[in-house]
């Protein structure tokens, strides 16, 4: 089974945002409302997201309007 085959299959949408500022990242993303779970593995966040519930760029978006700055 391919990767993505195996991410299709997950019933909740997995994304990774890379950022030097962990802490600040977990909790914003703490406040959006379709976020189910939020945890740091090496240099990035995991974010589990309620599947077929956000685009990236809706996550995106919302961390722009947040001022949220990668550095």
């Amino acid at each position: 089974m391919t990767p993505h085959k195996t991410f299709a299959m997950l019933p909740e949408d997995l994304y990774e945002v890379k950022t030097e500022n962990i802490p600040a990242l977990i909790k914003i993303l703490k406040e959006y409302e379709t976020t189910k779970n939020t945890y740091a593995f090496g240099e990035f966040v995991h974010v589990v997201i309620k599947k077929k519930k956000i685009l990236k760029e809706t996550l995106e978006k919302f961390l722009q309007e947040k001022r949220f700055n990668k550095n």
